[in-house]
């Protein structure tokens, strides 16, 4: 992606989500002994890792009071993601993605020697596999641990993306991260662009792309 549309992604934030974008950054700053711990900013793109994740802090705040989630977590834990998928804790992690994340991992060996802990459950079977799914999604450090993880698969899954700049890079993995690490590389490109956070596609206010929020958030983080 080209440098001028960064621009772009940046210029095209919605007035009312930027006090949005100050509370998640607010949210980081709280967490930072926790972040410190689990992604040491001497080894890793703190910033970059983070911004990945972090507009999802955006509609956390707005659900979290709102939904009920142990009727799902019943009908995850007796049918997995097929029977409830549904976003956990401040960076709204689904099951299916730590499933599809645990399934890169076991099939690319090689990116497990990437991530400093292990990410695929040890459980022994797959009703007590999803408990253990579970309780790290409702962890704050496993949800950091799986934030860090991501970055390194999509860092694996996408090799172009090393040779991009650190906020084009940005750009590429928080689409992912938001519309499936799993899809074609072209559909992320295109679904860069579109204007569908926080609400989406059928809202017809004025929206940003993920894109341009996690852009926002790279930026406050670096200043």
């Amino acid at each position: 992606m080209k440098s001028y549309w960064i621009g772009i992604l940046l210029l095209s934030l919605p007035p009312y989500l930027e006090s949005d974008v100050d509370k998640a950054l607010g949210f980081l700053h709280q967490q930072s002994p926790l972040i410190e711990r689990v992604v040491p900013a001497a080894d890793f793109p703190t910033a970059e890792i983070l911004s990945v994740v972090a507009p999802e802090l955006i509609r956390y705040g707005w659900l979290r009071d709102f939904m009920e989630t142990q009727a799902l977590e019943i009908a995850y834990l007796n049918f997995g993601s097929s029977g409830a998928d549904f976003s956990i804790g401040p960076f709204q992690m689904k099951p299916s993605f730590v499933e599809k994340m645990e399934a890169y991992a076991d099939a690319h060996p090689d990116v497990q020697d990437r991530i400093p802990f292990p990410i695929i459950s040890t459980a022994s079977t797959e009703k007590a596999k999803r408990h253990q799914r579970l309780a790290r999604l409702r962890d704050p450090e496993w949800q950091l641990r799986y934030a860090l993880a991501f970055y390194h698969i999509g860092t694996h899954r996408f090799g172009f993306l090393q040779s991009l700049s650190p906020p084009e890079r940005l750009a590429f993995l928080a689409t992912a991260y938001n519309y499936g690490f799993d899809r074609p590389v072209a559909e992320i490109k295109d679904w860069q662009a579109t204007e569908a956070f926080p609400y989406g596609r059928k809202f017809r206010g004025a929206q940003a792309s993920y894109a341009s929020v996690a852009l926002a958030i790279y930026r406050g983080l670096e200043h």
